[in-house]
């Protein structure tokens, strides 16, 4: 009968084993998708502020007016905007809720009204989508954001 006991012994020991493996990989899943998740919320950021950069360079270079979306992760709260009067361009501030990300847009400026509703020179992210308009007039330098 002992040498039952010391079989059994060893199985469980091998189940027990298996049982702290199985929960490791578990772990180390866990931790490269949320990895994968935030660098995945970095590079939609950085995309919105290059898309952006694009879209004003574009009708920078000729004229007219053009509504824009751009897709936001949905941590993201509100983008401010604000311009440098020295620099001629403008600073993107990306607001979540644990970080602020800024980024620089050049060839463009606030329209008159934008500061006049709620929020000041920022705009509120809805279900990650944020609606800009973009408009450049023949004879304007540059291009001018509103909302």
């Amino acid at each position: 009968m002992k040498k039952q006991k010391k079989g059994a012994m060893e199985l469980s020991f091998g189940m027990l084993f298996s049982i702290i493996l199985i929960i490791i990989f578990i772990a180390f899943a866990i931790y490269g998708v949320s990895k994968f998740l935030s660098l995945q919320k970095g590079i939609q950021t950085k995309t919105f502020a290059n898309d952006l950069n694009f879209d004003i360079d574009k009708l920078w270079k000729s004229q007219g007016s053009q509504p824009v979306v751009y897709t936001l992760p949905k941590n993201v709260e509100k983008v401010c905007f604000s311009e440098d009067e020295f620099e001629k361009d403008i600073n993107i501030e990306i607001r979540g809720e644990k970080s602020i990300e800024t980024y620089d847009i050049i060839h463009a400026k606030l329209s008159e009204d934008f500061s006049k509703g709620q929020g000041g020179n920022c705009v509120s992210v809805e279900n990650g989508k944020i609606a800009l308009q973009l408009e450049k007039e023949r004879n304007e330098a540059l291009v001018v954001i509103g909302k």
